[in-house]
């Protein structure tokens, strides 16, 4: 299994040097990697992912902010690092970690059709409101939904720094309205965003399951391995103010028969939720 998986990391790589050039894939904080072996080591416990979490400040003080955040739901303020990785749970700590740490390994720069603050705040939209979705549809993975919405697109930033002159244009074109993403992406390229991330997941040693999904997410067939939640929320363009009411709502009704005034709920939730999974994971 270990061949396998090396042998696919490989051909990732591979494949990340031909889409991004001589761009370098940018590396992992330290201790967030260490953080995050240590939640899969057997036997892992909470009082000791919080001894690493220790190591560096900025991260422990993001784990407390997505404690304290309204949506948890807590009566009084938690200020000690080891109960706020209880409280979240090694599950949900790893969702938060790998999210804040890809953030902070992409290119935080305005390239030509790229503003990391408006990218970011559209993948929180889109963590919120698939996990609203997973809620109903798949609730036993709803963490996994939020980081795969969450980072769905994280191959943007990068290919926005490597390849400046030719993908600029082609987001310009996609904010216009002038086409979808990854088709806009086949036509010029031959590829598109989707494989880009999961080979950026594979890269990184990030879980499988992740890499499926954001190689899956603007595919509709069963086989694709991206939660239905996730693959719904693919449409919500980078910069609008959010998705078409009607259009959103007709697009989940359609395909699970839910009742209209659910969806408008869940929409509604996800907006209000939106900022405050920005402010989590430190998005201004």
């Amino acid at each position: 299994m270990l061949g396998l998986f090396r042998k696919r990391a490989k051909q990732g790589l591979d494949s990340l040097r031909e889409a991004v050039g001589t761009f370098e894939l940018p590396s992992f904080r330290p201790v967030a990697m260490k953080a995050l072996e240590t939640i899969r080591s057997e036997g892992a416990t909470a009082a000791a992912v919080a001894q690493v979490l220790n190591g560096d400040p900025g991260l422990s003080v993001q784990v407390l902010r997505a404690v304290n955040s309204a949506g948890t739901g807590l009566r009084g303020q938690v200020n000690n690092l080891g109960h706020a990785v209880a409280l979240l749970g090694l599950s949900r700590l790893e969702s938060l970690i790998v999210g804040v740490a890809v953030r902070g390994a992409l290119p935080h720069i305005c390239y030509r059709g790229f503003d990391p603050s408006r990218f970011w705040h559209t993948a929180a939209l889109r963590a919120a409101l698939a996990q609203e979705l997973a809620a109903i549809l798949h609730p036993a993975i709803r963490v996994e939904c939020f980081t795969s919405a969450l980072l769905q697109d994280m191959a943007i930033p990068l290919l926005a720094a490597a390849r400046t002159d030719q993908y600029g244009p082609l987001l310009e074109r996609w904010h216009a309205g002038e086409g979808r993403l990854p088709d806009l992406e086949r036509e010029r390229f031959g590829w598109d965003h989707t494989v880009v991330g999961g080979h950026m997941c594979d890269a990184w040693g990030l879980p499988e399951s992740l890499g499926q999904a954001l190689r899956g997410h603007h595919d509709n067939s069963k086989d694709a391995g991206c939660p239905p939640g996730v693959a719904l929320v693919s449409e919500v363009v980078d910069g609008a103010p959010g998705p078409d009411a009607e259009a959103f709502i007709a697009r989940v009704t359609n395909s699970y028969n839910l009742p209209n005034s659910v969806v408008a709920e869940l929409l509604e939730r996800g907006r209000q939720r939106a900022g405050e999974i920005a402010t989590m994971i430190g998005i201004r």
